[in-house]
């Protein structure tokens, strides 16, 4: 599936309701620090369905010309089971809507 900005949602700016996604973000957040970070959820979908706290979180480049990155949070409800988690990380050398999509495949 190709994911278009028209298929994902960018969300507030605030920790979702899990304290583990919220962990996981705060992560994100420190050590990313100073640079802008959206997130990015799907309204529809089974990613929404199975854990509506799953987001992808793009990370502008340190200086231009550096990679965005990507970077999954909630991806390890899918495995919590297993008693391990996944988390993925992506970077591209744009901003690339196709890379939020990649993030939320368990």
């Amino acid at each position: 599936m190709i994911c278009t900005f028209d298929t994902v949602r960018r969300m507030a700016d605030f920790p979702p309701c899990d304290d583990i996604c919220g962990t996981l973000e705060g992560h994100v957040r420190r050590f990313f620090y100073g640079r802008d970070i959206d997130a990015w959820t799907w309204p529809v979908g089974p990613i929404f369905q199975q854990n509506p706290h799953f987001r992808a979180l793009r990370v502008a480049p340190e200086h231009v010309g550096g990679p965005w990155t990507y970077v999954s949070t909630g991806g390890w409800a899918a495995t919590a089971d297993s008693g391990t988690g996944l988390e993925f990380i992506l970077c591209t050398p744009a901003p690339a809507a196709r890379a939020q999509t990649y993030t939320d495949r368990p």
